[in-house]
Protein backbone atom coordinates (compact mmCIF):
# COMPACT_ATOMS: atom_id res chain seq x y z
CA UNK A 1 0.00 0.00 0.00
CA UNK A 2 1.07 3.39 -0.83
CA UNK A 3 0.02 6.61 0.96
CA UNK A 4 0.71 10.05 -0.83
CA UNK A 5 0.85 12.91 1.11
CA UNK A 6 1.47 16.18 -1.04
CA UNK A 7 4.98 17.69 0.01
CA UNK A 8 3.35 21.30 0.24
CA UNK A 9 1.82 19.77 3.31
CA UNK A 10 4.35 18.18 4.68
CA UNK A 11 7.05 21.51 4.05
CA UNK A 12 4.99 23.50 6.09
CA UNK A 13 5.23 21.74 8.85
CA UNK A 14 9.00 20.41 8.42
CA UNK A 15 8.51 16.82 9.04
CA UNK A 16 10.97 14.75 8.16
CA UNK A 17 9.85 10.89 6.26
CA UNK A 18 11.29 9.62 9.00
CA UNK A 19 9.07 11.40 12.03
CA UNK A 20 5.89 10.74 10.30
CA UNK A 21 6.79 7.21 9.53
CA UNK A 22 6.99 7.09 13.52
CA UNK A 23 4.55 9.10 14.40
CA UNK A 24 2.08 6.42 11.83
CA UNK A 25 3.43 3.76 12.92
CA UNK A 26 3.13 5.14 16.56
CA UNK A 27 -0.94 5.97 16.16
CA UNK A 28 -1.78 2.21 15.13
CA UNK A 29 0.35 0.85 17.69
CA UNK A 30 -1.24 2.58 20.56
CA UNK A 31 -5.07 1.51 18.41
CA UNK A 32 -3.83 -1.55 18.43
CA UNK A 33 -3.79 -2.13 14.98
CA UNK A 34 -0.54 -2.96 14.13
CA UNK A 35 1.91 -5.46 16.72
CA UNK A 36 5.40 -3.76 18.42
CA UNK A 37 7.02 -6.01 15.78
CA UNK A 38 5.02 -4.70 12.98
CA UNK A 39 4.85 -0.99 13.91
CA UNK A 40 9.03 -1.11 14.35
CA UNK A 41 9.36 -2.55 11.02
CA UNK A 42 6.97 0.49 9.56
CA UNK A 43 9.72 2.70 10.87
CA UNK A 44 12.91 0.65 9.54
CA UNK A 45 13.86 0.62 13.42
CA UNK A 46 14.46 -2.24 15.71
CA UNK A 47 11.84 -3.24 18.53
CA UNK A 48 14.19 -1.90 21.33
CA UNK A 49 14.78 2.21 19.54
CA UNK A 50 10.70 1.84 18.64
CA UNK A 51 10.23 1.41 22.18
CA UNK A 52 11.87 4.41 22.92
CA UNK A 53 9.92 6.27 20.83
CA UNK A 54 6.54 4.81 22.51
CA UNK A 55 8.14 6.44 25.78
CA UNK A 56 8.65 9.64 24.52
CA UNK A 57 5.55 10.10 23.58
CA UNK A 58 3.84 8.39 26.30
CA UNK A 59 2.58 5.42 25.00
CA UNK A 60 2.41 2.58 27.29
CA UNK A 61 2.83 -0.91 25.63
CA UNK A 62 0.17 -3.01 24.69
CA UNK A 63 0.40 -5.75 27.60
CA UNK A 64 -2.47 -6.98 29.52
CA UNK A 65 -3.70 -9.48 32.05
CA UNK A 66 -3.87 -12.20 29.31
CA UNK A 67 -0.62 -11.32 27.89
CA UNK A 68 0.72 -12.35 31.82
CA UNK A 69 -0.65 -15.20 32.04
CA UNK A 70 0.76 -16.96 29.14
CA UNK A 71 4.14 -15.34 30.19
CA UNK A 72 3.56 -16.85 33.32
CA UNK A 73 2.67 -20.68 32.29
CA UNK A 74 5.34 -20.31 30.10
CA UNK A 75 7.52 -19.61 32.73
CA UNK A 76 6.43 -22.26 35.21
CA UNK A 77 6.65 -25.03 32.18
CA UNK A 78 11.01 -24.39 32.14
Amino acid sequence: MIITIPDNIIDRKKISEKKLKFEFACFLYHRKILSLKQAAKLCETDVIQFQKELTKRNIYLNYDISDLETDLQNLKSL
